[in-house]
């Protein structure tokens, strides 16, 4: 699924492939908030401006209906902060327990505080000498 990001040259795509998944989880950079674990890393070879995301869960969800909601939560946080991301990224948002019964709008809060720390971080990196 592919969806055009308004104010950015970016469309977002989302990863489906375990391996893309599990490389992403073991070498991306962390950063974590009240609801959410989000490891970004480069996404290599894609189009340029593509943004690819994938949403998982954490351990520690009561069941599947728990697991779902938290899930179908996070993609639509995610959808509306899509201008924050960067293009040719890839991001990984793990949910937390409890991230399928707080309030919406907190979820949306604290996913954009995560965004802007990885827009200073890469800002940061771009600035140092060599790029790392």
């Amino acid at each position: 699924m592919k969806s055009e990001s308004p104010g950015k040259a970016t469309s977002v795509s989302w990863l489906h492939a375990g391996r893309q998944i599990r490389n992403l989880r073991k070498s991306g950079k962390p950063l974590r908030g009240s609801f959410f674990f989000v490891r970004i890393g480069h996404a290599g070879p894609t189009e340029e401006g593509v943004t690819r995301v994938a949403v998982v869960n954490g351990r520690g969800f009561a069941g599947a209906v728990c697991r779902n909601r938290a899930r179908r939560r996070a993609r639509g946080a995610l959808l509306e902060l899509r201008e924050m991301l960067q293009g040719g990224w890839d991001y990984l948002l793990e949910c937390r327990p409890g991230c399928e019964d707080v309030d919406y709008q907190k979820l949306v809060i604290d996913l954009r505080g995560i965004l802007s720390r990885a827009e200073m971080c890469e800002e940061k990196r771009r600035r140092s000498p060599g790029g790392g």
